[in-house]
C-alpha cells in the first residue's frame, strides 16, 4: 500500500480536530480548580510579570487566600500568565490555547511514529483517533488540566528527539532529549514514566534491543544511557511524594487500604479499555466506590488484563507492537491509577489522555497486519474507518457541549453518575454563586449524606451547606451544620479551629470588600462556638468599629487582650482609639501609651502603624516631645517601606504634635 503524503495528513489532523473542537472557544470557566489555580489567581491575572515568574518557581498557590505548596509546575503557570496577557479574563482565548496545544500534540505523535516505523497510514490513523476520542475532551477542555496537554507536548518533544539522537547519538543531541523531557516534569510529573517508554521504543519499532532472545549487553547498555533520565524522573517522583505526604488536606482523601487500591486500579485499567471502545456516559468525576467495589468486577477486571498480557507476550517474537502497545497503556498509566491515591476519584478521562495511544496502536496496526497481504485496502475496512473517526468526532462534539459552564458540566455528571457528593457539592456552589440558595442546599445536603453514609469526611460540603444557611439568615440551622454534621466538638482541636479559621477567611474578605455587617456576623458566629477564639475578638471589633459600634468593639478588644495579653493588633487597635476617637468618653490618653508602647515593643519598632498610634497616645497624654519623635520614626520606617500614603498622614499628624495639637479620626 501506497504511503501517504506527510503534508495533506497533516491537514487533515489539523482540520479533524478543528472540527471537533471549535466550539471550545465558547465554553466558561468551571468551578472545579479553575478559580484557584487560575482566574482567581493574582500571580496569574497579572500576567506575565517578573514577580509572576519567581512565584511560579517558588512552587506555592493560592487556597482560599492562603499559599500552600503543590506539584511544583512553573512552566504550567507561565502558559496561564500569557493567556491572561494575551487574552485578559476571557475564557476563549485560554480555551483555544489549549486547543492549539492539542493539535501540535496530533501532528507531533503522527510526525514521530511515521519517522520511527515509516507506516505512513497507521501513524496517522493513530494520530486521528487520538485527535478526536471523546475520552481526550476533558483534557482539552478543561483550562486547569492545561498541565497535562503541556506536559504531553514536551513529552512528544523528548521522543522525537530521541528518535534523532538514536539515529546519530551525540551529547548535544542527548541534551536535546534531556531538557524537554525536564521542561515536560516542570508541566505536570506524570511524565516520570518517560524513561520506561523510551526502552519499550527501543524494542519496537526502534529495535535497538531484543526480549527474544534476551540479550543482556544490549540491555545493559540501553539502561546506563537512560540513567541521567531515570534520576530526573525520580527527582520528580521525589517532589510529589512529598506534596502528597505533607500537604494535601485530609478531606481531599479517602482511607483505603492497599487490598482496595488495587482493587480499584484493576477495574480502571478495565474501564479505561471499555470506554476507549465505547465511549459512553463521561463525566468529569467517578466517585471512588471505596471498600464498595463488587468481587465480580474485580476478578473479571483481572481476567481481562492478564488475559491481554498473556496474549501480547505470546506474540512478542512476531508481533513487538503488540507488546509495546500494551505496556504503553499500563506503565503510562500507572502514577494516575490509584496505588497512591489522590483525591476521592475512581479514575478521570484525563488520565487517559497519553496511555490511550498505547491501546490504538495496538487497535491500529492489528487492523493493518490483518490487511497486509493485501495490496490495497477493502473499500469496506476504508469506509469503516472513516465512519468510525466521524462518529468519534460527533461523541466528542456533544461531550463538548457538557463543559459549556459549571451547570452543564455537573449537571451532567450527576445524570450519568450514582452518589456522587463532588458533583452535587460543585454544582451547589454554582448555585450559590448564582443566587438560587434553595437549589444550593439541596445539593449540599445530598452531598453531605451521600458522604456521611459512606464514612468520607463532609467537612468541604458541611461548610458550603452552613455558609448558605447563614445566607438565608438561618444562623441555628447553620450552627448545627457547622458542629453536628462535622462532629466538631470542643475536644477536638483540629477540626474545631479549621472550622474557626475557614470562617475567619470568609470574614476578613468580607472585611476587605466593606462588608462590615457580613464581616462581623461571620466573627460573631466564630465566637459563639468557640468564645475563646483571640482572632475572633480583634477582627469582631474591627469590623463593630467600622459599623460605628464603638463600647461593643472596646469590649471585643478588651477580651482580645485578656485571653492573649501580646496581640499586637488588638493592642494598637485599643490604643487607636483610646487615643483618637472623636468621642471624649473613648480617650484615655495614659492607658493608650501603655498599649501602644507593648504592641510596639513586640513588634521590636519596626511597624510604622504601630509607631502612628503610639505618637497620637503621647499626644494625647500631652507628651508632645515624644509624639514627634515617635512620628519622625514612624514616617521614616514608611518611607523606607514604600508607604507612601502611611507616610504622608504621619507627617500630616507630626505638623499638629509641633503646634502642640491633638490628632481625631476623620471616619471611622
Amino acid at each position: 500500500m501506497s504511503q501517504p503524503h506527510n503534508r495533506w495528513i497533516c491537514l487533515f489532523l489539523i482540520a479533524a480536530n478543528l472540527l471537533a473542537y471549535w466550539q471550545v472557544r465558547d465554553c466558561e470557566f468551571v468551578n472545579y480548580d479553575d478559580e484557584q489555580f487560575v482566574f482567581e489567581n493574582p500571580h496569574i491575572r497579572n500576567g506575565l510579570t517578573w514577580d509572576g515568574i519567581r512565584w511560579a518557581f517558588s512552587g506555592n498557590f493560592l487556597i482560599d487566600g492562603i499559599s500552600q505548596t503543590a506539584y511544583w509546575a512553573p512552566v504550567t503557570h507561565l502558559s496561564h500568565m500569557c493567556d491572561f496577557q494575551l487574552y485578559g479574563p476571557d475564557p476563549a482565548g485560554h480555551h483555544l490555547t489549549s486547543l492549539w496545544i492539542h493539535i501540535l500534540n496530533t501532528l507531533l505523535l503522527f510526525l514521530i511514529f511515521n519517522s520511527m516505523t515509516k507506516d505512513g497510514w497507521q501513524s496517522a490513523m493513530v494520530a486521528a483517533l487520538f485527535a478526536i476520542h471523546p475520552m481526550n475532551v476533558e483534557s482539552v477542555a478543561w483550562i486547569v488540566e492545561r498541565k497535562g496537554i503541556l506536559s504531553t507536548f514536551f513529552g512528544l518533544l523528548t521522543i522525537g528527539a530521541y528518535v534523532r539522537y538514536v539515529r546519530a547519538p551525540s551529547k548535544w543531541r542527548y541534551w536535546m532529549v534531556f531538557l524537554p523531557l525536564a521542561t515536560g516534569l516542570m508541566a505536570k510529573v506524570t511524565l516520570v514514566t518517560w524513561p520506561v517508554l523510551l526502552l519499550l521504543l527501543d524494542i519496537w519499532p526502534l529495535k535497538r534491543v531484543r526480549l527474544n532472545p534476551f540479550e543482556p549487553r544490549t540491555w545493559r547498555t540501553a539502561l546506563i544511557e537512560k540513567s541521567p533520565l531515570f534520576a530526573l524522573s525520580a527527582l520528580a517522583s521525589l517532589q510529589a511524594v512529598f506534596y502528597i505526604k505533607n500537604f494535601q488536606r485530609p478531606e481531599d482523601i479517602i482511607q483505603l487500604s492497599m487490598a482496595d487500591r488495587i482493587s480499584n486500579a484493576a477495574v480502571a485499567y478495565a474501564g479505561y479499555l471499555w470506554k476507549t471502545i465505547y465511549p459512553h456516559d463521561l463525566a468529569v468525576f467517578y466517585p471512588h466506590p471505596g471498600h464498595a467495589l463488587p468481587a465480580w468486577q474485580i476478578v473479571l477486571s483481572l481476567l481481562l488484563l492478564a488475559g491481554i498480557s498473556i496474549w501480547v507476550f505470546s506474540v512478542v517474537r512476531d508481533h513487538p507492537c503488540f507488546m509495546v502497545g500494551w505496556l504503553w497503556y499500563l506503565v503510562v498509566l500507572l502514577p494516575m491509577i490509584g496505588i497512591v491515591q489522590v483525591g476521592k476519584q475512581a479514575m478521570a478521562d484525563r488520565y487517559a489522555y497519553v496511555p490511550l495511544i498505547g491501546i490504538f496502536v495496538i487497535i491500529i496496526w492489528g487492523v493493518f497486519k490483518v490487511f497486509s497481504r493485501q495490496r490495497s485496502m477493502p473499500v469496506a475496512f476504508i469506509t469503516s474507518a472513516m465512519a468510525a473517526l466521524l462518529s468519534l468526532g460527533v461523541v466528542t462534539w456533544n461531550q463538548l457541549k457538557y463543559w459549556k459552564n459549571s451547570m452543564t458540566l455537573f449537571q451532567h455528571t450527576l445524570e450519568v453518575t450514582s452518589d456522587n457528593a463532588f458533583a452535587n457539592n460543585n454544582l451547589g456552589v454554582f448555585l450559590y454563586k448564582q443566587g438560587r440558595l434553595d437549589e444550593a442546599i439541596a445539593h449540599f445536603s445530598e452531598a453531605v449524606r451521600i458522604n456521611t453514609a459512606r464514612g468520607v469526611s463532609a467537612r468541604m460540603e458541611s461548610y458550603n451547606l452552613a455558609n448558605t444557611l447563614m445566607k438565608q439568615g438561618k444562623v441555628e440551622e447553620a450552627a448545627i451544620h457547622f458542629t453536628d454534621a462535622l462532629e466538631i466538638k470542643p475536644d477536638r482541636g483540629t477540626e474545631f479551629d479549621v472550622l474557626c479559621h475557614a470562617l475567619l477567611r470568609q470574614g476578613n474578605r468580607f472585611l476587605q470588600q466593606d462588608r462590615f455587617d457580613e464581616a462581623a456576623e461571620r466573627y460573631a458566629f466564630i465566637l459563639k462556638i468557640k468564645p475563646d477564639f483571640v482572632e475572633g475578638h480583634a477582627n469582631l471589633g474591627t469590623a463593630l468599629l467600622k459599623l460605628g459600634k464603638v463600647d461593643e468593639a472596646i469590649a471585643h478588644f478588651r477580651e482580645g487582650i485578656r485571653l492573649y495579653e501580646d496581640d499586637p493588633m488588638a493592642l494598637n487597635n485599643l490604643a487607636w482609639i483610646l487615643a483618637t476617637h472623636r468621642n471624649p468618653k473613648f480617650r484615655d490618653g495614659a492607658e493608650a501609651v501603655l498599649l501602644a508602647k507593648r504592641a510596639c515593643e513586640i513588634t521590636r519598632h519596626h511597624q510604622p502603624v504601630y509607631l502612628r498610634t503610639l505618637a497620637a497616645a503621647h499626644a494625647e497624654a500631652g507628651q508632645f516631645k515624644e509624639a514627634i519623635e515617635t512620628s519622625q520614626m514612624a514616617y521614616i520606617l514608611a518611607s523606607t517601606s514604600h508607604q507612601n500614603e502611611l507616610a504622608s498622614q504621619i507627617q500630616t499628624m507630626m505638623q499638629l504634635y509641633r503646634n502642640s495639637q491633638f490628632y481625631r479620626q476623620v471616619s471611622q
